[in-house]
């Protein structure tokens, strides 16, 4: 059974180009397996662009040389175990774990079910229960109009705060 480490690394960079991405590439570079889960954050100039899910971390598979590794620049330290001292052995199944859940979130996020046209209900916050119209889908969110007091108005918001209504 193999085992997986966390490694704690510098926070920071362009989106498209995160610290965290260039210590990946470090790790890769002396023959480690990495992951680390991204998610979908589109931009105007860039609808395709990922960032890391977990800002600052890197899982790297199997035994470590740590003498090696703080070489690396962006590094900081290895994710703590229990004791604060050693490094954290992270097992294959909660890595598989961790990799269906973000792969279950990246699906769901991907096919949203709404198109310019559909009558949606907002499902929470302030809106609570307003029925709209989608009037525009893009970058990962719909536009929607409504009528409240006579007068229509316009919003923005995340696929997950509304549902289509029958």
């Amino acid at each position: 059974m193999t085992h997986w480490h966390g490694i704690i690394t510098a926070r920071g960079g362009f989106p498209w180009n995160t610290l965290e991405d260039a210590v990946a590439r470090g790790l890769s570079e002396r023959g480690y397996h990495t992951w680390m889960p991204r998610e979908h954050k589109p931009t105007r100039k860039r609808p395709d662009l990922t960032v890391p899910m977990i800002r600052g971390l890197v899982f790297v598979q199997g035994d470590v040389d740590w003498h090696d590794i703080r070489k690396i620049r962006n590094y900081r330290r290895p994710l703590a175990g229990s004791d604060q001292i050693t490094p954290a052995r992270i097992s294959d199944a909660q890595i598989s774990r961790m990799q269906a859940v973000v792969g279950d979130f990246q699906r769901a996020e991907k096919v949203p079910g709404f198109r310019k046209g559909d009558r949606v209900r907002v499902r929470f916050n302030a809106l609570a229960d307003l029925e709209a119209v989608v009037t525009e889908i893009r970058n990962g969110r719909a536009t929607i109009s409504y009528e409240m007091m006579g007068k229509a108005f316009e919003t923005r918001k995340e696929f997950g705060e509304l549902e289509i209504v029958a």
